[in-house]
């Protein structure tokens, strides 16, 4: 099966380095779409936004998808990712005539390390209309750093990875320093610091973990359930457990579970 290629690829949104740069996809006959922006994952130091997540059934549903690189901590640390998010939501919003979007629907769509950004930058950004979005869609990222080791012991699930708050965990990296000899900072890298801190209206959250996932306990998300639950300014937020699910596995491949962000993000823009 072909792959669907972007209607505008390696469009530079910022300066700051190579990766700063994005594609875009338009669905077939349709002008003026709400655009979903996706945020790939890969441990904050790996992987591209080839192949974006549910791409076709997006498109198919009228979405413009705009799938961004960011930069990796093999050259950046902290707040970096935050900013080459801003930038990329920025870019979009000022250029949208110029690709047939509409700049004032847009959702950030992340998974694993893509699902952290995407609720860190849903709820940074918040504050700010030019940088505002309508909603968030977070498949399984870490929420918390310093709980993740005791989230996943939790569960009971096998874990896949070494201890989160070693000195050489993807955490540890994305922060600039070993999460357990100093977790008073690696807190105010969480969502729930700037959750903490926001006094406007809040994008709407779906957020959607695993059963089995071996990677992240589903405790994260749950604390940011809870959290944005108990926010004065939350405008919606769903949770759903996705029962059998792994880490991007198992039924998160199913019809369904995209089906669900789908009616999700249609509710919002009928």
């Amino acid at each position: 099966m072909l792959k669907t290629k972007p209607t505008q690829a390696d469009l530079a949104y910022a300066d700051a380095s190579p990766r700063n740069v994005l594609d875009v996809y338009l669905p077939a006959g349709a002008a003026n779409s709400p655009v979903v922006i996706w945020i790939h994952g890969g441990a904050f130091m790996m992987d591209d936004k080839a192949d974006p997540q549910s791409l076709d059934a997006l498109l198919g549903a009228g979405f413009a998808v705009a799938a961004i690189n960011y930069r990796l901590t093999d050259t950046a640390i902290w707040p970096a990712q935050l900013h080459d998010v801003t930038a990329a939501v920025g870019f979009i919003r000022t250029n949208a005539a110029a690709y047939g979007v509409d700049g004032n629907r847009l959702a950030l769509f992340g998974a694993s390390a893509g699902g952290f950004l995407a609720s860190t930058a849903g709820i940074a950004l918040a504050a700010d209309p030019a940088t505002a979005v309508s909603a968030v869609v977070d498949w399984f990222g870490p929420v918390q750093f310093t709980t993740m080791d005791a989230d996943i012991e939790a569960t009971g699930t096998a874990r896949a990875t070494g201890r989160n708050d070693a000195d050489d965990s993807p955490e540890s990296r994305l922060v600039g320093h070993s999460v357990s000899d100093n977790p008073v900072a690696a807190e105010q890298v969480s969502p729930l610091a700037y959750l903490a801190r926001s006094t406007t209206p809040l994008p709407a959250f779906l957020i959607m973990h695993g059963e089995h996932d071996p990677y992240i306990g589903r405790g994260q998300s749950e604390r940011l359930r809870d959290a944005l639950l108990a926010s004065p300014h939350q405008t919606g937020v769903t949770c759903p457990v996705v029962a059998g699910g792994g880490h991007g596995s198992g039924t998160f491949q199913d019809k369904a579970t995209t089906k669900m962000m789908l009616d999700f993000l249609t509710a919002l823009w009928p």
